[in-house]
């Protein structure tokens, strides 16, 4: 185990191959902490680079706008958590994270792992590759891409666009002039809080509104196409529908 500390200056520092604690001042930083090793981070206000590799590790980035990056084996958990200003987070394959980033228009490209993600308020880009991810979007006009698993979304009080992708999704939103892309094939949406006459709901890979059979099933309409069921609008009347609500 090491105990590293940089100066008030741009530092590059590095890990060893044990859990470490690296104390990085103020100013532009690199810490390479991307061996082995569950290691603490602490990088005060500056535009940081951070890489850690296996697992475990815990990461306190102050204000400034940060990449940090995180990929490897999961041997545990990796906690982030940023100051405000415009940061990038990237997670690999089979890592497994908690992120909590501060206000700003933050990017996040999260892998294949079990990630939750907390975003602060601000204009937010975030890639879902796979897994099973929580995610917390805040105020703004957010933009959230997923390509596969098992996902749950909080949207804010902004306008967000939502690409559904292949992943079994549950959003819950935030009252905003929100838009969710369909697409046949493509999983399966259960969306809460869908507001007639506001949210969209936008049909891609040559759907139309005609293609579409909308039902009422209990206290949910369900939208499908053929035998693909498409989405699940809970405590909406089927009735309510019209081609005003989505986009084609």
């Amino acid at each position: 185990m090491a105990i590293v500390f940089g100066t008030s200056g741009d530092d590059t520092l590095f890990g060893t191959p044990e859990s470490d604690t690296i104390f990085a001042g103020e100013g532009n930083n690199i810490i390479d902490a991307f061996s082995a090793g569950k290691d603490t981070i602490f990088a005060g206000a500056g535009d940081d680079q951070i890489f850690v590799f296996s697992g475990g590790d815990t990461i306190f980035a102050g204000e400034g706008s940060n990449l940090i990056i995180a990929v490897g084996r999961s041997e545990g958990i990796t906690t982030i958590y940023t100051g405000a200003g415009d940061d990038e987070f990237l997670t690999g394959f089979d890592t497994d994270s908690i992120i909590f980033a501060g206000e700003g228009n933050n990017s996040a490209d999260l892998g294949v792992g079990n990630n939750t993600f907390f975003a602060g308020a601000g204009n937010d880009a975030i890639r879902l590759r796979g897994g099973t991810n929580l995610i917390y979007a805040g105020e703004g006009a957010n933009t959230i891409e997923i390509e596969a698993g098992d996902n749950v979304i909080y949207t804010g009080s902004g306008n967000d666009f939502i690409d559904s992708g292949e992943g079994n999704n549950t959003l819950f939103l935030g009252g905003g002039e929100d838009v969710i892309t369909l697409a046949s094939g493509s999983g399966f949406n259960t969306i809460n809080n869908f507001i007639v006459g506001q949210t969209k709901l936008q049909l891609t890979e040559g759907l139309t509104f005609a293609d579409l059979t909308i039902a009422q099933a209990n206290n949910a309409t369900q939208i499908s196409f053929g035998t693909d069921l498409l989405a699940s609008l809970t405590s909406i009347q089927a009735g309510s529908l019209t081609s005003d609500s989505f986009i084609a």
